[in-house]
């Protein structure tokens, strides 16, 4: 299943009391990080640091600066002193959650969006991101908690609703799950993600026809990426499978040559998924098929 990473670290541009000649490097600091020149973004930001070191709001964003270079030890130094210097500073603490994410330290990361909503309770992105982290926690109730309260903030975000969808099927509720897939894919008819999710759980219900249906949709969309050849191959193989515990020692030779024909779409499409270096391929080819 697909998540999406929905809360980013967020660039303030606010500054207030701050000297001229600091005002300029964050000015150049500003145009440097919108240029996406980071490593020059953080030198400005250092020298506006180094001629006003109480400014929270210089240390969360050369903190931002060095995410984007993947520095996230260096950032979250950055984010501490934002936030030593401002309690306060929800963004800060989201920022440093962010950071935690990203080194895995999910623990850490939670207890940064805790904070951040203790001081915003209406910080949606905090509430998108700690949902995230629960459901990578495997605290699937919790991450359907977040997002349902991020979607009171805004009923109009596609992927709130197909990462609640995700944590749905992680609690194998099935009808719940394609509820909210429906919802996201009703206000984003080109949400790839969304289809192979509702596909997925299509397939774990045995619906194959309407699994298959949003295989295609997900091909024609990214004809190149074999996650979906993958999985519109795995619904067929479900299905024959089904088919062969139901019928026992009972099989026609209609039903065994059209279980015959299955199997080698299926396995036709897990060789297309195996040639765009879709990595579980390998595996269904080994188990399901003759020749790799």
């Amino acid at each position: 299943m697909k998540t999406i990473v929905l809360g980013t670290f967020m660039l303030l541009l606010h500054l207030s009391l701050m000297g001229q000649t600091a005002g300029d490097y964050y000015r150049r600091a500003v145009q440097k990080f919108n240029q996406q020149d980071y490593a020059a973004a953080i030198t400005e930001y250092t020298r506006a640091i180094a001629l006003d070191s109480s400014s929270s709001v210089l240390f969360n964003n050369r903190g931002v600066a060095k995410s984007k270079i993947e520095d996230y030890t260096g950032c979250i130094s950055d984010f501490t002193k934002a936030v030593q210097l401002t309690p306060s500073f929800a963004m800060a603490y989201f920022n440093r959650g962010n950071a935690y994410k990203e080194l895995l330290k999910l623990d850490l990361a939670l207890l940064d969006y805790d904070k951040s909503i203790e001081l915003d309770p209406k910080y949606k992105s905090a509430y998108l991101n700690r949902g995230l982290v629960r459901t990578d926690n495997m605290d699937y109730k919790g991450a359907i908690m977040d997002f349902t309260k991020a979607l009171e903030f805004d009923n109009k975000d596609e992927k709130a609703y197909n990462n609640r969808g995700v944590a749905y099927y992680k609690l194998s509720d099935y009808k719940m799950a394609i509820k909210d897939f429906d919802k996201a894919l009703e206000l984003d008819q080109s949400y790839y993600n969304a289809y192979i999710n509702r596909g997925v759980c299509y397939t774990e219900m045995r619906k194959t026809e309407l699994a298959v249906k949003d295989f295609n949709l997900a091909i024609q969309m990214s004809p190149m990426s074999g996650e979906g050849y993958y999985y519109r191959g795995y619904a067929q193989i479900v299905e024959v499978s089904d088919i062969e515990e139901s019928n026992n020692d009972k099989k026609t030779l209609a039903t065994i040559k059209s279980n015959l024909g299955k199997i080698d779409n299926a396995c036709s499409d897990f060789k297309k998924a195996k040639n765009f270096r879709y990595s579980k391929a390998l595996e269904a080819i080994e188990t399901y098929c003759k020749t790799p």
